[in-house]
């Protein structure tokens, strides 16, 4: 058993409650190392518990490691997202996925790996029974690229993304994971 699949039953996602959660998502946003590339904006707590405050296509979530919230997790069908999924040009049957660690002891020490393979194991291809999922981070997120692969995420292709929120806006590397692929064990 590797590392990361020793490390899966610690980990839990849990919706997110704007009253509770809404401190914890200010100081993880206000970190640099989050910031530099999970920018939300105006870091007040009238746009970030906008930007966070559950929505119906868009399923939030609080990562937690042994009941502790570590960070942000949300999983989206691309179907309902037209004009991005048009541009990403992926079919709109996968479900993408949006993650940061928030908490600096849990970076850099495999933690980003074992919430996503989590993630995609209960809900991307569990709950939402999806065929294909997709994570797109900055093509210089480097660290966040290197754990995506091991999750077993393959680059596609970068692509410019538009949006009227200028946050939005900017170069994304296009990564996929098939179900089959998946489910398929790793080789650590």
């Amino acid at each position: 058993m590797s590392d990361t699949d020793s490390r899966l039953e610690r980990i839990a996602f849990r919706p997110v409650e704007i009253e509770r959660d809404l401190p914890h998502l200010l100081r993880w946003l206000a970190d640099p190392d989050v910031r530099r590339w999970y920018d939300e904006g105006e870091l007040t707590e009238a746009n970030i518990g906008a930007r966070f405050a559950p929505e119906a296509t868009t399923r939030k979530y609080i990562i937690e490691i042994d009941g502790q919230g570590v960070g942000y997790i949300q999983v989206y069908r691309l179907a309902d997202e037209e004009e991005y999924r048009r541009q990403v040009d992926v079919p709109p049957e996968a479900v993408a996925m949006d993650l940061f660690i928030g908490e600096p002891e849990f970076r850099g020490k495999g933690w980003g790996t074992g919430v996503l393979r989590a993630c995609l194991e209960r809900l991307v291809f569990g709950e939402m029974e999806a065929p294909l999922a997709m994570i797109a981070p900055d093509p210089e997120n480097a660290r966040a690229v290197r754990s995506y692969e091991k999750a077993g995420f393959r680059p596609l292709k970068r692509v410019y993304v538009t949006d009227d929120d200028p946050g939005n806006t900017g170069w994304e590397l296009l990564m996929l994971l098939e179900r089959e692929e998946f489910e398929r064990p790793l080789a650590w």
